[in-house]
C-alpha cells in the first residue's frame, strides 16, 4: 500500500506492507531506507541437512504488532476439557518460538503461518495515515520427515517382521510407510511416516511399550503391544532405512498444518481473530478489537469473541470500516475513531475479500464478494454477490 505520513514535521511517502507475523513494514518510498529502527536477534541454527538458516532475524517494536508474536503451551485452548486434552496430546513434544527452525522427527508450534494478515491486507486513511488491518492468530505445526523416493528400497517382503508391519500397522500408516497428513482446509488428522524413524528415534523408545501406548493414545492396538512385538518392528525399520540410506533414496518433507481441538475448533485460546487501527505517523496502536463473535460450545457458556477470518476491510471519508470474511459470515460495520460496532448483517458465506465502496449519481454503495471460506470453521459456498446502499445521500 502506498500512502503519505508525518515523521518530524515533514511529509514522507511510503510503502506499507503487512505480514503474517503480524509485523507492518514500513519503508520510505524513494530510499527504501525503514521509517522506525528495528534490531537483529540471534536466532537459532537449523539442524535439517543442506539447510542454511539466516544467523540473524529482524524483531520489530514499532509499528506496534497486531497479532501475537509468539504460541506457547500457556495459549492452549480453554474452551472446554476435553478441547484442552485434545490439543496438549497433538502438541506433546513440541518445540516453540518466532524463529524456530523445523527439526527432522520434530513439530514446532507457532502462530502466524497463515496470517497475521490475510491476503487483502489492511486500508489506510490517507488524511490521517491511520491502518485498519483485519488478522488472525492461531496456532499451526510445522513438519520434516524422511520420505523415500524409491519404491524398491521400501519393500520389506522378505523381511521377518513384513508380516508383523502390514497386519497391524500398515491401515494407518500405509503399506510403504508414508503416513498421511490432512491439508489446512480438511482438518489437522496426522499419521507420521515411519521412513527413516530409526535416524529420530532412538532404539530405548522404539523398543518401549510405554513409549508406543503414549504415542498411540486413543488408537486400539495402543493397549496391548507387547515388547516382543517392538522388537521386531524395530529391527525390520533398521533394516529398510538401511537399505534406503545405501541407496541414497532419503529424501525430507516437509509441511504445516492447523492444529485444531477436538470440535475443530483452533487449538488457541481467544481471540482468533482482531481488527486493529495503527498510526503510521508513530507506529503505535490506536486501539483493537476482537473481530467477528459466535458460539463454540465454550464449558462456561461465553461466546468466543475474535474468529478466524481471511476477508478484508474498507475505510470511508465518512469515518465508517466495512469489514468481512469471519466464519460467523458476517458484514460489519465499525467506528474508524474507535473499534466500537455499529452495524451488521448476515451473508449467505463468508465474505472472501475486501468490500468495495462507490458511488453513482451521489448514492454510495457497499458490495461484498460473499462465496464463503477454504479453511475449517467456515460455513460453506456461496456465489453470492451482494451489494448494499445508504437510503439517503449526499455528494
Amino acid at each position: 500500500m502506498l500512502t503519505t505520513i508525518v515523521r518530524e514535521g515533514r511529509a514522507v511517502d511510503v510503502v506499507v506492507a503487512l505480514t503474517k507475523r503480524g509485523n507492518t513494514l514500513l519503508l520510505d518510498r524513494d530510499q527504501g531506507k525503514a521509517i522506525f529502527a528495528y534490531r537483529l536477534k540471534r536466532a537459532p541454527v537449523s539442524t535439517v541437512p543442506g539447510e542454511q538458516t539466516a544467523p540473524y532475524q529482524p524483531v520489530f517494536s514499532l509499528p506496534a504488532p497486531y497479532t501475537a508474536q509468539e504460541f506457547g503451551p500457556d495459549q492452549i485452548t480453554d474452551r472446554t476439557d476435553s478441547a484442552t486434552r485434545t490439543v496438549r496430546r497433538k502438541l506433546r513434544g513440541a518445540t516453540y518460538g518466532l524463529f524456530e527452525p523445523p527439526r527432522i522427527g520434530g513439530k514446532v508450534a507457532r502462530y502466524s503461518l497463515g496470517g497475521g494478515a490475510e491476503w487483502p491486507g489492511g486500508a489506510i486513511d490517507q488524511r490521517a495515515g491511520i491502518l485498519y488491518v483485519p488478522s488472525s492468530q492461531f496456532p499451526w505445526v510445522i513438519r520434516v520427515e524422511y520420505a523415500d523416493i524409491k519404491a524398491t528400497a521400501t519393500s520389506g517382503s522378505d523381511l521377518a517382521g513384513n508380516a508383523l508391519y502390514q497386519a497391524n500397522c500398515s491401515r494407518c500408516h500405509g503399506t510403504s510407510r508414508r503416513g498421511s497428513a490432512e491439508w489446512a482446509a480438511a482438518g489437522d488428522a496426522y499419521i507420521p511416516s515411519l521412513t527413516g524413524i530409526t535416524a529420530v528415534r532412538s532404539r530405548e523408545q522404539l523398543q518401549s511399550t510405554t513409549y508406543f501406548r503414549e504415542q498411540h493414545e486413543g488408537v486400539a492396538v495402543g493397549s496391548r503391544v507387547e515388547a516382543a512385538t517392538l522388537d521386531t518392528l524395530y529391527r525390520y525399520f533398521l533394516e529398510l532405512d538401511r537399505r534406503s540410506d545405501q541407496q541414497r533414496s532419503f529424501v525430507f518433507n516437509a509441511f504445516f498444518q492447523t492444529v485444531l481441538d477436538d470440535r475443530g475448533h483452533p487449538g488457541s485460546k481467544t481471540p482468533w481473530g482482531l481488527l486493529t487501527a495503527i498510526d503510521l505517523n508513530t507506529g503505535k496502536m490506536r486501539w483493537q478489537v476482537p473481530f467477528g463473535q459466535r458460539d463454540v460450545g465454550r464449558s462456561d457458556g461465553a461466546t468466543a469473541r475474535g474468529l478466524l477470518n481471511t476477508g478484508g476491510v474498507a475505510v470511508t471519508a465518512g469515518g465508517v470500516l466495512f469489514a468481512t470474511g469471519t466464519t460467523d459470515d458476517k458484514l460489519r460495520a465499525y467506528d474508524a475513531a474507535n473499534g466500537g460496532e455499529l452495524w451488521s448483517y448476515p451473508l449467505p458465506a463468508a465474505g472472501s475479500t475486501m468490500p468495495t465502496v462507490y458511488a453513482v449519481n451521489g448514492t454510495q454503495y457497499v458490495v461484498v464478494v460473499a462465496t464463503g471460506g477454504i479453511l475449517r470453521g467456515f460455513s460453506g459456498r456461496s456465489d453470492r454477490v451482494i451489494a448494499f446502499k445508504l437510503p439517503t445521500s449526499r455528494r
